[in-house]
This record gives C-alpha cells, sequence and structure tokens, in this order.
C-alpha cells in the first residue's frame, strides 16, 4: 500500500473511531479502540512518523477499553490524529502546498471546489485574526486536502476538528466540538445557509447544497476561539445573524461591531453589580487579541450616557478592571485601543468630578482620571488643583482633591498664593491632620505640610527685617 493510501485509509479510521464514540452501542468503546489501533498499524508503514505510531500502540494495546471512558479513547483518537497531521506535514507538504494545505490526490484526483473553498477559509481567518477575534494560540493555518475530503484543525484546542466531503447532494460536515455553546451557534449558521443539520454530543453534522459551500467554509473559520467568545459575552446565539451575515459576505466589521457591542452589555451588567455593592472580578484573557477587544468594548460602554450616578461610577470601576488586567504585548494595534480607553476612563471621570460633592467619591475620581489620563488631562486636574489652593475652605474636600496627584507636582503653586491664604492652609493642615491622612499618603501630607511651613517660615523672618 503506498503512503498516500495509507495516510488516506487512517483518516477513515480515525473518523470510524469517532464515530463509534458517538454512539450508543454497547461495543463502542471497544470497536473505537480497535480502529485507533488499526489506523496506528497502518502508520507503521510511514518512515516519517513510524515510531510515534509504534509507541502510541505500545500504550493502547495492553488496555481493556471496558476500563477506559469514552473520554479517555478519545484522548487515543486525538493523538492518532497527531500523528496522521505529521505524515501529511512531512510526506506532502513539499509535493504540494497551497495556502498551508497538503493536496493529496487519491486515485489521482481531489476535488478542485475544496481547494477553492481553502482559499476562503484562510481569507476568514486571517481577517478574523486582524480584527482580534482570535486568541493568540489559536492563530494556525493548518489544513489537508485528501481526494474529496478535507481535515481542518479550527483552534488549539483538542477535538477541534472538522471534516467536508463530497456528497451526492453537495457537502458533507462534521464539527467536533464538546462546547454545547458553540455547536448551537455553528447550527445556526449552517441552517440558515440551507444545510440539514444534526447537533450531537461533541459536535454538529450537516448537509449543505453545493453552492453554500463557500459560506459553510467561513462558518467553520468563524469556530476559531468562538469559546473565548462565549466566555467573555456569556452567549453569542444573541449576535447569530451578524454570525451568518460575515459567512454570506466574507467581511467581519459588522460580527465585530456585534460582539463588541455585546461584551460593552455585558460590561454594564458587571457595573450594575458593583452599583449594588457586590464583588465583581471580570474575567479577562490576556492575550493582545481579546484585550484589544475588551478595550474597546469598555470604551463603548463609557460612551453610552448614563443618568444614575452611581452606576457611573461603577462603570469607572468596571473600566479600571480593565485596564488593570489587559495585556497587549506591544502590540501596536491593542496599545491603541487601550489607550483610547485610558483617555475614556479619565475624561469621563474629570465630567463626574464637577458633578460631584462627596468627598470620598471626589478623591476617587480624582485619582482615576489621574491614573488614566494623559499629560491634557492631568493640566486640567492640576487647574482644579490649584482653585482648591486658592479658596477651599473645607478641610476633607482639600485634601480629596489633593490626593489625586503627587505633591510634587502642585508645590510650586504656593508661591502663587498670598501670604495670608499660606498661613490659612498651614494652619489647616496642621489641624486636620486625622482627616487629610484619610486621604493622602503621611509622605505626600508632610512634603505639603514642610512646604507650607517653610514659606511661613520666611514671611516671618521677612517680617522681622522689616
Amino acid at each position: 500500500m503506498t503512503e498516500d493510501r495509507v495516510i488516506v485509509e487512517a483518516l477513515a479510521l480515525h473518523d470510524k473511531a469517532g464515530e463509534y464514540l458517538l454512539s450508543q452501542h454497547p461495543l463502542a468503546r471497544a470497536r473505537a479502540k480497535a480502529a485507533v489501533l488499526d489506523a496506528l498499524r497502518l502508520l507503521t508503514d510511514v518512515e516519517a512518523v513510524r515510531e510515534d505510531a509504534e509507541e502510541l500502540i505500545r500504550e493502547l494495546e495492553p488496555l481493556d477499553p471496558r476500563a477506559l471512558t469514552v473520554t479517555e479513547l478519545d484522548r487515543y483518537r486525538w493523538r492518532l490524529h497527531r500523528i496522521i497531521e505529521k505524515a501529511v506535514e512531512r510526506l506532502f507538504a513539499s509535493r504540494n502546498m497551497r495556502n498551508s494545505v497538503a493536496v493529496i490526490d487519491v486515485d489521482g484526483w481531489h476535488d478542485p471546489k475544496l481547494e477553492s473553498a481553502m482559499e476562503e477559509f484562510f481569507a476568514m481567518k486571517r481577517k478574523m485574526e486582524s480584527a482580534g477575534l482570535v486568541e493568540f494560540d489559536d492563530v494556525n493555518r493548518t489544513a489537508y486536502l485528501v481526494g474529496k475530503t478535507l481535515f481542518l484543525r479550527i483552534g488549539s484546542a483538542r477535538d477541534h476538528i472538522s471534516r467536508i466531503e463530497r456528497s451526492a447532494g453537495g457537502y458533507k460536515i462534521r464539527y467536533y466540538d464538546s462546547d454545547e455553546n458553540v455547536n448551537a451557534v455553528l447550527a445556526r449558521i449552517l441552517e440558515a445557509l440551507g444545510g440539514r443539520v444534526t447537533v450531537r454530543d461533541g459536535g454538529v453534522e450537516a448537509e449543505v447544497p453545493g453552492d453554500a459551500l463557500v459560506p459553510a467554509v467561513r462558518a467553520l473559520a468563524l469556530m476559531t476561539s468562538e469559546d473565548f467568545r462565549q466566555r467573555a459575552v456569556g452567549n453569542t446565539l444573541a449576535i447569530a445573524d451578524a454570525y451568518i451575515t460575515a459567512t454570506v459576505t466574507g467581511d467581519v466589521d459588522a460580527l465585530t461591531e456585534a460582539y463588541t457591542d455585546a461584551l460593552a452589555r455585558r460590561y454594564e451588567s458587571y457595573a450594575r453589580r458593583v452599583a449594588r455593592g457586590e464583588d465583581v472580578d471580570i474575567p479577562i484573557e490576556a492575550t493582545s487579541v481579546s484585550a484589544m477587544l475588551h478595550a474597546v468594548a469598555t470604551t463603548k460602554m463609557l460612551s453610552r450616557p448614563e443618568r444614575d450616578a452611581g452606576l457611573r461610577i461603577a462603570k469607572l470601576a468596571v473600566a479600571q478592571q480593565v485596564l488593570s488586567k489587559a495585556n497587549c504585548y506591544s502590540e501596536e494595534r491593542c496599545e491603541n485601543a487601550l489607550r483610547t480607553l485610558r483617555n475614556k476612563v479619565a475624561e469621563y471621570a474629570v465630567a463626574l468630578i464637577e458633578q460631584e460633592r462627596d468627598a470620598k467619591t471626589k478623591a476617587q475620581l480624582y485619582s482615576m482620571a489621574w491614573d488614566a489620563g494623559d499629560d491634557a488631562v492631568r493640566e486640567k486636574i492640576l487647574d482644579k488643583v490649584m482653585e482648591a489652593l486658592e479658596s477651599e475652605t473645607d478641610a476633607e474636600q482639600l485634601a480629596a482633591t489633593l490626593a489625586c496627584c503627587p505633591a510634587s507636582s502642585y508645590l510650586h503653586m504656593l508661591d502663587s498664593l498670598t501670604e495670608e491664604r499660606i498661613k490659612e492652609l498651614y494652619d489647616m493642615l496642621g489641624r486636620e491632620y486625622r482627616m487629610f491622612s484619610k486621604y493622602m499618603y503621611d509622605s505626600e501630607y508632610m512634603e505639603l505640610l514642610l512646604a507650607l511651613e517653610d514659606r511661613v517660615k520666611t514671611k516671618k523672618k521677612r517680617t522681622a527685617t522689616i
């Protein structure tokens, strides 16, 4: 048997094992184990993977299938698939690579429509990556076309393997995934494309018309990192129409817009919980792509008008969590999105300061604005500090304002104050230490007090000399 034929037969056995595991037959596990072993024995004839196949045979062969769970057997089937992938890459990648697709002719033929459809698959993947819809670990473009059957790995997780095969009625699709919500979204898309769809444990089966092949392939591409998007917004089934549009048009702009809108609404729900006094820990992925979309969605949340003052403060608290958790790893687009969010947070906080009289809340807002703002925002805050130094008579309001920034940033302003105001501030700080210590670090408090004391002494010396 030629090595080409070995791989074709091994793939068929791999799929047969998967069908056994999905069935409820009493002998399902025994048959699945036998199919995996048969495939591995075939692969021992392929020099590039002989050692890998023999090692897995030695591990699996002595095991009693009755003592193995379906999940454990499925793990062996997955390892078989990885060996097949390795064989394909080693043997055929150098022969005929098109967009990272290893094309294997069976009896001198492969389906040209499937090969053309793969160009759309990779194009969609690139658009998704550019838009920030794909997790870093899921960025891959590996697939192989074997005669009339196309195999592709959607993401990086186990079982994210799909198969598209030419059939009498068009094309049969088998998508493997254990996530029910992801399967529901794909099923909705394929049904909209005219497919006959069945959702089963562990995946989706469908048959689509021949003219729906390209949109269906795009739909499979859209499942890349779909689990990450599900975790972020709860369920993307609510925006399934945007997914369907993307599969038909090949454009992901509307999907990105719909996704970040949904994520913004999710953040608003977090903010409402914060406003009710709940402790909310927002789950944020650490990769650059998700960080970018989290930043975009949070900026949207802050851009929406809100009348309730408590909820406005809560939105800022949510935004601060995003800024503290998101990590762009120096990715430029992501850094730009976070920069936009930081400026939005600062502007939002400054606007709320104007309407706020509660000293504790005002101190919090000043701190948020200072930490997130650029030089222009900080200049606005320092103008507020100057106003407070010149005229604020309430010790708590003054402390709340001064606590926003380092004393070194405003000490030079003391030189613009009258001698009477310097004395008034010096007496207030000395008299209201407990109040100022509620808002200011002791080091900042002492730095300001000593600066005022120095100016008071200078005035006394000048008066004594006269």
